[in-house]
C-alpha cells in the first residue's frame, strides 16, 4: 500500500497571505494530501514569505531553513512577497526547489501537477478559525514613500463580487458565521462599474445564515460617507473599523506620502 502523501503549508504575514495558505491547502486536499502531523515529514512544503519589515524577511527565511532541515525529501516551494523581492537569495537557500513570483502564485500547484483537475484558488473552510477572511483584492496603488509593497504586489486589482458572494456562501455552507473581508488595500477595491466596497459590503450582508461582518485595516482617506453609511446601517455589520492613521503630523504624512492629513 503506498504512503499517503503529505503536505506542510507556512503562510507568514497579512491577513491575505493567511487566506492564499488556506487556499493552498485546500487544493493540495483536493489533491488527496493530508496535512503532516507533528514530527511527521511532509511529502511537499509551501512557504508563503513575507516582507513588510526586517523582522519578517528574517523569520521568512527561518521558516524556510526550517522546513528544509525537518523535511529533506520534500518539494520545497517558496513564494510570497520576500521571495518576489529577493528571488535569486531565496533560491540560494539549500533545499529550496523553486521560487514562484506572485503572479504566478495561484497557479503554482496546476504548474507543479498539470495533469491534475485542481479547484479553483479559493476557500472553504479556515484552519484553526472560528471566522473566515475572504480575499477581495489584492496590490497597492498608493506608493507611499517607506512602502515596497506596491512593488512586491503589484498595481490593485479586485475580484468580481459574482465570485466573493459565491466563496462566502460556501464558507457559511460550512458552518462559519463570521466573515472578515480583507486586501492587501482593501479600500482600492473596485469590482468593476459601480461596484464599491460599500456595495459590497451591503450585498454580503443580506447573505443567509451570516451573523457578523467586518471589514480588515483600511486607510482614513478611503472611509468615504457610503462606506460609513453600509457599516452603520448594516444588519451584521460590526460596528467598529480599524483605520490605520500613520502619523498625527501633517510634515510627515506628506513626507511618507499618505494621501490624507491629520485633519482627514
Amino acid at each position: 500500500m503506498s504512503k499517503e502523501k503529505t503536505y506542510t503549508v507556512a503562510s507568514l504575514g497579512c491577513r491575505t497571505n493567511q487566506y492564499e495558505g488556506q487556499a493552498f491547502r485546500a487544493q493540495l486536499d483536493a489533491l488527496g494530501y493530508r496535512p503532516a502531523s507533528p514530527g511527521e515529514e511532509a511529502d511537499v512544503c509551501i512557504v508563503n514569505t513575507c516582507t513588510v519589515t526586517e523582522g519578517a524577511d528574517a523569520d521568512s527565511r527561518h521558516r524556510i531553513r526550517r522546513l528544509a532541515r525537518e523535511n529533506p525529501n520534500a518539494k520545497l516551494l517558496v513564494t510570497g512577497c520576500l521571495a518576489e523581492r529577493q528571488p535569486d537569495l531565496i533560491a540560494g537557500i539549500e533545499g529550496v526547489d523553486a521560487v514562484i513570483p506572485n503572479a504566478e502564485k495561484e497557479q503554482l500547484l496546476a504548474r507543479l501537477y498539470p495533469e491534475e483537475e485542481l479547484p479553483e484558488f479559493k476557500i472553504d473552510q479556515f484552519d484553526g478559525h472560528t471566522r473566515a477572511f475572504v480575499k477581495v483584492q489584492d496590490g497597492c496603488n498608493s506608493f507611499c514613500t517607506y512602502c515596497i509593497i506596491p512593488y512586491v504586489r503589484g498595481r490593485s486589482r479586485s475580484r468580481s463580487r459574482t465570485d466573493i458572494l459565491r466563496e462566502i456562501e460556501g464558507l457559511i455552507a460550512s458552518g462559519y458565521k463570521e466573515i472578515v473581508l480583507t486586501g492587501i488595500n482593501i479600500g482600492d477595491y473596485d469590482g468593476g462599474g459601480d461596484d464599491t466596497l460599500a456595495g459590497l459590503v451591503r450585498a454580503v450582508d443580506k447573505l443567509p445564515g451570516l451573523e457578523r461582518l467586518r471589514i480588515s485595516s483600511i486607510d482614513p482617506d478611503e472611509v468615504d460617507a457610503d462606506l460609513l453609511d453600509a457599516v452603520v446601517h448594516g444588519v451584521h455589520t460590526c460596528k467598529s473599523m480599524h483605520i490605520v492613521l500613520q502619523a498625527g503630523s501633517n510634515v510627515v504624512l506628506k513626507r511618507m506620502n499618505r494621501k490624507y492629513t491629520r485633519q482627514l
